[in-house]
């Protein structure tokens, strides 16, 4: 993305926008968008590219700290956390609630567990 480009979110319906932003910014740091030790993006720098008021993304980084994702580090600024240990937690956490989910809506599209095990063996995704 070219220096001013402003990237455009579109939020759901459901579900508050801080706790979108919270799952945006815990799949960026899980998926390695946000690497390890990295010195994570200001307030005002977030609030700009996901268009809201710097509180909500104030209240959003105060969770991922909570959960132990990002370090604050006083007069310096946030940091992705470097103790594997929670990140590998929080990844199988993110997994299975992935799963989960899946599972679940699979259930009510009445997609049956063969049927389903059909589609990821010819899936070209998980080869």
């Amino acid at each position: 993305m070219e220096s001013g480009d402003k990237m455009i979110w579109k939020f759901e319906t459901v579900g508050s926008i801080s706790g979108q932003i919270v799952s945006t910014l815990r799949n960026k740091i899980l998926c390695g968008e946000y690497k390890i030790g990295e010195q994570f993006p200001t307030v005002r720098s977030l609030a700009s590219d996901f268009a809201v008021n710097p509180n909500i993304i104030q209240k959003s980084l105060s969770v991922l700290e909570q959960e132990g994702l990002l370090i604050c580090k006083t007069t310096v600024g946030r940091f992705v956390t470097d103790d594997k240990t929670i990140l590998e937690k929080a990844r199988e956490e993110y997994k299975k609630s992935f799963i989960e989910a899946v599972l679940n809506k699979s259930a009510q599209l009445g997609i049956d567990k063969n049927t389903l095990i059909k589609y990821i063996n010819e899936s070209e995704v998980l080869k």
